[in-house]
């Protein structure tokens, strides 16, 4: 039997972690539950609140299920997590799921929340396959990418890249071109 993957996929993250990997400080997604089989997949990635926005895209190169405890001992760095955000996340599992990225890549204009519901996309509570009508669009803001210098994302720090004026003006311009 053929196992069909899904090229692309939208996944929710903390701001502090969708700019650490998109900034290339995070090499390594931390999660509950993921599918085991994603390597080579796109990812596009999602801010949650306050940002509520998609921010740019990375690739899916490995993943790998590992014991709670070697988690908290071994992978905080490339994860951008302390041993005890570790432990606190994933509290009453014997096995977390590394997600190790590549390819990250900031959009030139992020999408805001209303723009993706008004595109049928609804960001998940952790990741959701993208509908396949969806695909056009996101490749679409992928070509149009930026390079973004490395910035200090310690967990302390809470840095508004484009700025809230800007974020808002750049998502009503992208409105106007999609409208037209």
């Amino acid at each position: 039997m053929e196992c069909i993957v899904n090229p692309a996929m939208l996944m929710s993250l903390h701001p502090r972690f969708a700019r650490a990997i998109l900034s290339g400080q995070k090499t390594q997604e931390l999660r509950r539950r993921f599918p085991i089989h994603a390597e080579g997949t796109t990812v596009y990635a999602y801010s949650t609140s306050p940002e509520k926005q998609l921010l740019g895209q990375f690739t899916i190169s490995r993943v790998e299920r590992i014991p709670t405890w070697l988690l908290a001992r071994t992978r905080r760095t490339a994860t951008n997590l302390t041993a005890n955000e570790v432990r606190a996340y994933l509290a009453g599992l014997s096995h977390g799921v590394v997600v190790s990225v590549s390819d990250a890549r900031w959009f030139q204009t992020p999408v805001g929340l209303s723009e993706l519901r008004t595109l049928g996309l609804e960001p998940p509570q952790s990741y959701r396959f993208v509908p396949k009508d969806s695909l056009t669009f996101l490749a679409s803001l992928a070509q149009q990418e930026i390079a973004v210098p490395k910035l200090d994302l310690s967990p302390e720090w809470t840095i508004d890249f484009f700025g809230p004026e800007k974020s808002e003006a750049l998502t009503k311009d992208r409105q106007l071109q999609l409208v037209s």
